[in-house]
């Protein structure tokens, strides 16, 4: 399964987001899921997508032309 995941490229104004974001990916590493998400290193996306990857799964960036320069 494929689940695309939308947040932002900042931590947001409390710590509760980041420690959320590692929460859900945790748990759906048990699972045979594969994360789609914004595709930036910064902020909740990087969480997202190093937590991901720390886990051994499958992580897919996206990002549009004009970002990816």
């Amino acid at each position: 399964m494929k689940i695309a995941i939308y947040c932002g490229s900042s931590f947001g104004n409390n710590k509760i987001f980041n420690t959320k974001a590692k929460e859900s990916i945790k748990f759906l590493s048990t699972t045979d899921t594969t994360i789609v998400y914004g595709g930036s290193k910064a902020g909740l996306m990087g969480t997202i997508s190093k937590t991901a990857i720390d886990l051994n799964m499958e992580v897919i960036g996206v990002i549009t032309h004009d970002l990816a320069h």
